[in-house]
């Protein structure tokens, strides 16, 4: 049909070829089946009603090409919608695949809520692709020099989602569940997330995944890593603002960087046992690998070292061991002027925190005992390097009420690594200071006592005749009244 009005309550077609160029074309309810449908040049349709096509194909071939679906729209069955040319589609009461095709290039697709099953989405050549809800289910998406956006929640499962040279956005909460990810060129920001066993590649300097937190104070969770997550690749997971916890078993193998937003005046902070809440934005690790990371000036970042990872082999001070990592940093770990560390949860049988890389501290180190029971020296933290620089001045510990602690920076005998050391020592009473130092003393006697010993025997072993005896001159004026 060309430059043709139809208006129609009804439009139903099975098995049928159809073309418009220049028409207006209306419908309240239209569905095909195994049918073809294009929208050429200068056409506009709209359906009041939504859209549902089974099997069928329907294209929209230029700039001058619309379709507007009102109420909610289907795809199922092998059916594919293609965009060509700067057309523009509107599903606004959403749209929902089923094992189908969405084949875009230089369009623009607005969406209620798009849900796609076991179908794919290819996006190119600046197309633009918006939504106020994404669901995902064992679905392929492909998206090249594209936008995709999500002003509410997006959520997918089993997926795999490569993205080139373009921009996701995602304004409220992102859940990835068993789902691979590849950024190349590209950067994908959230507002939220929780992702478990999802791997998500930053192939290039130039990608990023960045969790914004919307404002949120460092207290206020605002993304999970859960077991099986995992961040890898050349580029950065940045996060700007509220809480990130990294769950056992999830992995950062990129690099991260913990900065605030934007540079705002920044009070002095007082020390307050490990309170996160003070700081932003901040993470916190438990169990896990983590890459080369950047503490920014009031970002903070939290290792529980009462957490297990892996095990590794320690020389300390000449002395080798084999020590239960927390948490593992495969590469440099910057904590600025203004960024805070954290070792929480510190007791005589802590996991120390492990950088396979340098450490640098401008900023300062918070220390939180909770068990301070026992006389104990405890490994904090290892790095690598040839210059072990005494760091024990921008360290605070906190919860020695009953213990005395200090810490120390000690090398490995070859001087390539460096450790942080914890020393406990009971004070909490005079009795047990009187007992520490009385134990110092019985131990100083034990020399002299073995010392004595030794000399006696060597008396009691020796021949008589060869014993020497001063000779005692008496005074030939002897005593009064001695004759």
């Amino acid at each position: 049909l060309t430059s043709t009005t139809v208006s129609v309550s009804t439009w139903s077609a099975s098995s049928s070829t159809m073309s418009f160029d220049g028409s207006t074309v209306t419908s309240q309810t239209w569905s095909m089946s195994s049918s073809t449908v294009t929208i050429g040049t200068g056409t506009a349709m709209s359906v009041s009603g939504g859209a549902q096509l089974d099997a069928s194909t329907m294209t929209l071939s230029s700039s001058t090409s619309t379709f507007t679906s009102v109420q909610a729209s289907t795809l199922t069955n092998g059916g594919t919608i293609q965009g060509r040319g700067g057309c523009n589609m509107q599903f606004t009461g959403g749209l929902q695949t089923t094992s189908s095709t969405m084949d875009l290039q230089q369009s623009t697709v607005g969406c209620g809520h798009l849900q796609m099953s076991s179908s794919t989405l290819s996006a190119s050549s600046s197309t633009t692709v918006t939504a106020s809800q994404v669901t995902f289910s064992q679905t392929t998406v492909q998206m090249t020099s594209a936008s995709f956006t999500s002003s509410g929640t997006m959520s997918d499962d089993g997926g795999s989602l490569t993205f080139t040279t373009s921009t996701i956005v995602v304004t409220s909460t992102f859940t990835s569940t068993s789902s691979s990810y590849s950024l190349t060129g590209s950067s994908m920001t959230v507002t939220q997330h929780t992702i478990t066993s999802t791997t998500i590649t930053l192939t290039d300097v130039s990608s990023q995944f960045l969790l914004d937190g919307s404002g949120a104070g460092g207290g206020s969770l605002v993304g999970s890593l859960a077991s099986g997550a995992v961040f890898s690749g050349l580029g950065f997971l940045r996060h700007r603002t509220g809480l990130l916890r990294l769950i056992a078993g999830s992995t950062i193998g990129c690099g991260m960087q913990l900065s605030p937003s934007a540079q705002i005046v920044r009070r002095a902070r007082a020390l307050q046992q490990t309170d996160l809440t003070t700081t932003n934005p901040a993470v916190t690790a438990c169990g896990n690998s983590i890459g080369a990371t950047t503490v920014a000036s009031g970002a903070s970042l939290s290792i529980d070292t009462s957490c297990s990872f892996g095990t590794e082999s320690w020389d300390v001070a000449g002395t080798t061991s084999t020590y239960t990592t927390s948490v593992a940093a495969t590469g440099a770990v910057d904590v600025q002027s203004g960024g805070l560390l954290v070792l929480n949860t510190v007791s005589t049988s802590t996991n120390p925190f492990s950088i396979t890389g340098t450490f640098t501290l401008s900023g300062s180190i918070e220390v939180l005992v909770t068990d301070s029971s026992t006389t104990a020296i405890v490994i904090l933290m290892k790095w690598d390097d040839t210059s072990c620089t005494d760091i024990t001045s921008s360290v605070t510990v906190y919860g020695c009420t009953t213990m005395s602690c200090n810490t120390d920076v000690v090398a490995s005998s070859a001087a390539t690594s460096c450790y942080l050391r914890l020393f406990l020592r009971d004070t909490s009473s005079s009795d047990s200071n009187d007992a520490w130092w009385g134990l110092l003393a019985l131990l100083a006697l034990i020399p002299c006592a073995a010392g004595l010993a030794w000399y006696c025997c060597r008396i009691r072993t020796q021949d008589p005749e060869e014993i020497s005896y001063d000779e005692v001159e008496v005074a030939d004026g002897g005593y009064e009244g001695y004759e």
